[in-house]
């Protein structure tokens, strides 16, 4: 489910380029320094939004050194060094994984679910121990999100809503807990403090919504075609995609007008990318059943 979260790369200039990788290869090389070198397989571009917009929005100026990578020792690149902003997105990286391979489970897939989760097993109980509210967030509203699953159709408030919107709110509501506290130390000087963190909260509900919506079309044909749940699973391919087309739509104008209002420090134009740019470009790809390569 994770992945989709990433700049235009083509759309971004060379100094954004390399301070987005240089986000990406610090969170990695953060990963293996507290949870070890097989854990490494949890990083994906969506947390390294989360810490470039951390960055962006500190008080602090990250720090970079040139330091060698673990798929390219022999080239020394631009890195990140470890800052608590670093930390918490290893530490995310690995709950989210593991939540990933505990729904491979329940999708009929145990062999990986069971065999990532003890590759991960250490690592997610030392992350669980730090960050004990996402921990909480995470394994909670994934279990919510199964349950929603086993019951098609949940009545709310009276009314039936919709399979893929309830779902898609619940998954949300993970991200918007998870940058809600990431952002918990922050703006405290600012007499606007509250209403920074509630529209963070926002941008993050929209984005956990548009995750949730793309990657159900991603793979809405394997789902029908293997009997896996999905929740356009009444719906044709047709009618699954024009539903999707005008929440994505929705979803990416609400990121972008709370991404605007922001107030940046840095980085602000590799924000707008993955907004504005990123996740149009991921959209129109997706849809035209295109993968999504390496950046």
């Amino acid at each position: 489910m994770f992945g989709y979260v990433r700049p235009n790369k083509g759309e971004l200039l060379i100094r954004e380029f390399s301070r987005f990788r240089s986000v990406y290869c610090g969170i990695c090389k953060e990963i293996g320094n507290s949870y070890g070198q097989v854990p490494r397989i949890a990083l994906t571009y969506d947390i390294t939004m989360l810490g470039v917009l951390l960055n962006s929005l500190d008080i602090d100026e990250p720090v970079e050194e040139m330091q060698r990578c673990i798929l390219n020792p022999v080239k020394k690149r631009p890195m990140q060094t470890h800052s608590q902003n670093l930390h918490r997105c290893a530490a995310l990286s690995v709950l989210l994984a593991n939540g990933k391979f505990i729904d491979e489970i329940q999708d009929g897939n145990p062999v990986i679910g069971n065999f990532g989760k003890v590759l991960l097993k250490k690592a997610t109980h030392k992350a669980s121990k730090e960050y004990p509210v996402e921990s909480l967030a995470i394994s909670e509203g994934l279990k919510k999100l199964r349950e929603i699953e086993k019951n098609m159709n949940i009545q709310s408030d009276g009314n039936l809503e919709p399979l893929y919107e309830m779902a898609a709110n619940q998954f949300g509501e993970i991200l918007e807990i998870i940058f809600k506290q990431a952002f918990s130390s922050f703006f405290l000087q600012d007499p606007h403090r509250e209403i920074l963190i509630k529209g963070i909260g926002i941008l993050a509900f929209n984005l956990g919504k548009w995750i949730f919506i793309i990657d159900a079309i991603d793979d809405y044909e394997q789902d029908i075609k293997t009997g896996n749940w999905s929740p356009f699973i009444y719906e044709t391919k047709e009618k699954a995609h024009e539903i999707a087309l005008g929440c994505l739509a929705e979803y990416e104008k609400e990121i972008d007008q709370v991404a605007a209002l922001l107030p940046y420090k840095r980085d602000a134009g590799i924000i707008s990318n993955i907004i504005q740019n990123g996740l149009p470009f991921v959209r129109q790809k997706i849809f035209l059943h295109q993968k999504m390569g390496r950046l």
